[in-house]
């Protein structure tokens, strides 16, 4: 036996033996040593057990992220998890690693293992197979909800009461009783889509005792509309040729016909484009006018569960419920929370599921596992016009009296922030990541970011109205024009620096027609060329077409990518970010044009590097960089949460708004503020400029002497 084979029998051993110790530190530590151990082998170093550093968390990162750069995401993610978790019990001594559960050290044995067979490539299983791990690690509110039978129930979960936890418990519950069914989980947007995906896949990873199913679909309720109106148009022998655009395709669309809304109906119809409203109202239309449709989704369906219900429209509802009553059986399994409602500008409303009267169960939960006690006592009193505000505790994380900062004006705001985060940073209490200000506009940016950089502090911007770059919109264009969309043909060759359509564009004209007078331009004929190549293998590769055939764009984007770059001549600086692109796309296994444009938003971190946004650019923060401040609109840190969380701008007429206050519609924003003050974990920072600027188009002034917002004024405020 060789040396490597040596050490891989001996990491397996000492594994086996972990599951018969009862010492928790010594599991945990030596789980931790093993990692390495085997991160270390598949990068060519064999290196021994014994000389594995307990505290060599760096360079297990770096060997994981190096080993995982080229594989499969839900690898990466996980084995990423699974480290983060053994660090923390390791070096987070309140967690009082020997009260840690041996449910827990199982659960977490078998990851590992699942890790070092990836590593080793191996495929083992725990010593005798009897290892199995309790799916359940919920308190005793939410077991009643995951074990809930009814036809409906609707779970009142406030923020940090272990939503995600319970959703992916409930998953798991019902995947167990699905038989040949789907479930399908619902979020809100694209991004909380890919964490409750990445949960469960965690959940279940490493497991022996259940297997990832392939009947759970994981999206948002716009893709799952639009996948149910795909399919059923497929099964039906209908062609299904809808091309899906977003708002700023919209808006672009808008402006080229002046807004008439006659122009405007025609194009859209013309080119078959679907907003993401749009496909609400064709789902919600033909589950209307034929019953089948409706019929064809149920009799597939054990369970619908939708995250963040409060923010649910009346036409979702209604798509809900027309389903609903279509089976004697499905179920609904709605989570949400009122308080949260912050997009009620979208008609997003927890009284909508309500008014469908499913007769549904409600469950409460009250206990949060994220901000401190005393900060949800300070939460606790705020009142809403439209849901009631169930307390919330933590008992096991008191925190601080909640306080709030009076200072001169918003130079003295800003500066103050700014110097707190450099303090902590400083002292090593805290990395830039744990801090986040909020908010409530994004024209409130520009002075937080000139702070920052003036002071050399990394940091990102979320909210505005980011735009995607160029070099990701006319490659988008490029693929759809191999899906043969013929607006994506169009805009594509709109964008290029010959005249495409020397007589414009004509209307009625088909794809194919468009594709034969665009070949007649001598400049375009390569690209056309490689259109029409990919068009075909796209075919090829269909054909025959089963049930088991993964979607073509998966297939062919990484040639398509090479090909594209060489043909267009593209720089070296166009080239690395449509590189960058496609790798992610690959790493978030998005498998067709379609999912892709129903994922592809500002909103989701991962593709947060291929937008324009606006707003000053950090000038400190490095390439990937994963350790920075954020400043973020309060929607947009909606369902996120930081160590240290900034809301400034506490004074009248300020938070809540001038304008709210004078037509009485504080509700918004006092969830607003709701919101905002949640997401902190450690310290909520609330402060208050006595003199601040309102600005206008016209002009400016400014408000002296200013009072206290009303939802601070009961706390102790401090001068500074």
């Amino acid at each position: 036996m060789n040396k490597k084979d040596e050490i891989k029998e001996r990491a397996y051993h000492r594994l086996d033996d972990l599951y018969l110790n009862d010492n928790a530190y010594e599991r945990i530590v030596t789980m931790r040593k093993l990692l390495e151990t085997a991160y270390r082998w598949a990068n060519g170093q064999n290196q021994e057990y014994e000389t594995c550093k307990e505290a060599d968390g760096d360079g297990l990162y770096v060997a994981m992220t190096t080993y995982y750069a080229n594989h499969v995401g839900r690898y990466k993610y996980n084995a990423h998890e699974v480290r983060k978790k053994l660090n923390t019990y390791i070096h987070d001594l309140s967690l009082k690693i020997y009260e840690i559960s041996t449910q827990e050290i199982v659960d977490l044995l078998n990851k590992v293992r699942k890790i070092m067979d990836a590593l080793f490539g191996c495929n083992t299983k725990p010593i005798n197979g009897i290892f199995q791990m309790s799916l359940s690690d919920t308190n005793k509110e939410q077991d009643k909800a995951v074990a809930s039978e009814a036809r409906v129930s609707l779970v009142v979960a406030g923020p940090g009461t272990g939503k995600t936890h319970l959703i992916v418990d409930r998953l798991v519950h019902e995947l167990r009783l699905a038989g040949d069914k789907k479930i399908f989980g619902l979020a809100f947007t694209n991004a909380a889509a890919k964490t409750l995906l990445s949960r469960f896949d965690y959940k279940v990873f490493g497991t022996t005792d259940f297997v990832l199913s392939p009947k759970l679909e994981i999206g948002t309720m716009h893709s799952f509309a639009l996948n149910m109106l795909r399919t059923y148009y497929e099964a039906t022998e209908k062609v299904f040729n809808y091309d899906v655009i977003d708002e700023f395709e919209k808006a672009k669309i808008y402006k080229m016909f002046h807004n008439s809304k006659e122009a405007i109906d025609a194009y859209i119809a013309e080119h078959e484009l679907l907003t993401f409203d749009m496909i609400t109202d064709m789902c919600l239309s033909n589950l209307t006018s034929d019953n089948e449709f409706a019929k064809f989704i149920a009799d597939q369906t054990f369970e619908i569960v939708i995250d963040e219900a409060q923010d649910l429209s009346k036409k979702d509802c209604c798509i809900l419920k027309k389903i609903y009553d279509a089976s004697p059986s499905l179920r609904i399994f709605a989570v949400g929370d009122q308080r949260q409602n912050i997009y009620g500008f979208r008609n997003g409303s927890m009284k909508n599921f309500e008014e469908m009267k499913f007769n549904e169960e409600k469950f409460y939960l009250s206990r949060s596992y994220r901000c401190p006690d005393a900060l949800l006592r300070f939460v606790n009193t705020l009142t809403f016009t439209d849901c009631e505000n169930h307390p919330l505790h933590n008992p096991q994380n008191p925190g601080e009296t909640q306080c709030c900062y009076r200072l001169f004006d918003e130079t003295a705001e800003v500066k103050a922030i700014v110097q707190r985060i450099a303090e902590l940073a400083k002292d090593h209490q805290s990395a830039y990541s744990d801090h986040a200000i909020l908010l409530s506009s994004s024209y409130q940016f520009d002075a937080y970011a000139q702070a920052l950089n003036d002071a050399q502090i990394p940091f990102k911007t979320f909210g505005g109205n980011p735009v995607l770059k160029p070099e990701i919109q006319a490659f988008l264009y490029f693929m759809g024009a191999i899906e043969e969309k013929k607006y994506s043909l169009q805009q594509f060759f709109l964008l290029q620096p010959f005249e495409a359509f020397p007589n414009g564009i004509v209307p009625k004209e088909t794809f194919q027609e468009n594709l034969a007078r665009i070949k007649e331009v001598e400049r375009a004929q390569e690209l056309v060329a490689l259109i029409e190549h990919y068009i075909n293998k796209k075919k090829a590769i269909l054909e025959p077409q089963s049930q088991d055939t993964p979607d073509s764009s998966n297939l062919y984007i990484c040639d398509l990518m090479n090909d594209y770059i060489h043909t267009m001549d593209l720089g070296p600086s166009s080239a690395r970010i449509i590189r960058s692109f496609v790798t992610k796309v690959v790493d978030l296994r998005i498998a067709s044009y379609v999912e892709l444009k129903t994922k592809l938003t500002p909103y989701q971190e991962d593709f947060y590097e291929f937008y324009n946004r606006p707003s000053i650019n950090s000038s400190h923060i490095k390439e990937d960089a994963n350790d920075f401040v954020t400043i973020s609109t309060i929607h947009s840190a909606k369902g996120k949460e930081w160590g240290y969380v900034y809301v400034p701008g506490m004074t009248q007429d300020k938070f809540p708004s001038y304008q709210s206050v004078k037509y009485r519609q504080t509700n918004d924003e006092t969830k607003k503020f709701f919101v905002a003050c949640t997401r902190a974990k450690k310290s909520l920072w609330l402060s208050s400029p006595i003199n601040y600027t309102v600005k206008y188009a016209s002009g400016s002034f400014d408000k002296l002497n200013q009072l206290p917002s009303i939802y601070v004024k009961n706390l102790r405020l401090i001068n500074l």
